[in-house]
């Protein structure tokens, strides 16, 4: 009989964190290279507002990590086994081994502007230390995901995520590209019972080669990466990290449950503050 971690259990398991910050030292054991992986057909027809698509597609719960739990639906990874929701069962041929997460059943490569959102809701237990992670939302091909416990360092991903900024102590939204730091925003304290409930909305341009992401909350984009490469694929990843210190659910939104696009991300002249 297998057991389940329980909101709020301890795990003897090893902090996530950052590692690339050149003021700590990488302790973060590598793996095997990771067996090819087969694409995943999206859903239905996709919702169309102007020339920004808004296809229909999941995270692949045969993909999680079998320390996370994917939805039955396909829409909600959380970072604790919760076993009343339905979750997903292992899948130990296919599942992730290094990266604590799911990927996206969408291929992005040649379909013009392509929209989506991604809800987050962490609630802090206790302070994360040093550079310990909370979640991470990327874009990368799919060879690049299961080779660490993030995918910001690949010279063809690029990642969202937010982590301990060691300056300040607080939790932060950092932006990065093999493992170059782009830009960085504050999101929240890192004290005890803090919860955040945000909404990003990530518009991808393959024409332009860009990915922008968006706090449609506050109606503001981030941060826009530039210069993708769509020579192959990308796929959407989704991680999320350090259940001892907190509580991490990220659910994806698509296809029809898109009803609009933010205005600051619809604008040709968008860009990141």
């Amino acid at each position: 009989m297998t057991s389940s971690l329980k909101f709020g259990a301890k795990s003897p398991s090893v902090p996530e964190f950052e590692s690339s910050r050149p003021t700590f030292i990488n302790t973060y054991p590598d793996v095997k290279q990771p067996s090819p992986r087969k694409p995943q057909s999206p859903g239905g027809r996709p919702i169309v507002f102007g020339d920004i698509s808004c296809p229909d597609f999941q995270m692949d719960a045969t993909s999680a990590h079998h320390e996370r739990e994917v939805s039955s639906d396909g829409r909600t990874l959380r970072n604790k086994k919760t076993d009343i929701f339905g979750g997903s069962t292992i899948d130990l041929d296919n599942g992730l081994v290094q990266y604590k997460g799911a990927i996206g059943t969408f291929a992005i490569k040649d379909q013009g502007k392509v929209y989506f959102e991604v809800d987050v809701v962490y609630n802090i237990q206790q302070p994360l230390e040093e550079t310990w992670l909370v979640f991470e939302l990327g874009l990368c091909r799919l060879d690049d995901v299961d080779l660490h416990h993030t995918v910001e360092r690949h010279e063809h991903a690029r990642s969202f995520y937010v982590a301990r900024y060691p300056e300040d102590g607080k939790l932060t939204q950092e932006f990065w590209h093999n493992r170059e730091l782009l830009s960085f925003s504050p999101l929240s304290d890192n004290s005890p019972g803090i919860e955040v409930r945000i909404t990003y909305g990530m518009l991808v341009d393959t024409k332009k080669k860009k990915w922008a992401i968006a706090d449609c909350n506050n109606n503001k984009v981030l941060h826009s990466f530039e210069m993708l490469d769509f020579s192959e694929a990308l796929y959407p990843v989704f991680g999320c990290y350090n259940p001892d210190l907190c509580t991490v659910e990220i659910t994806l939104k698509t296809g029809s449950e898109i009803t609009m696009v933010p205005q600051c991300i619809r604008q040709p002249g968008f860009r990141s503050p």
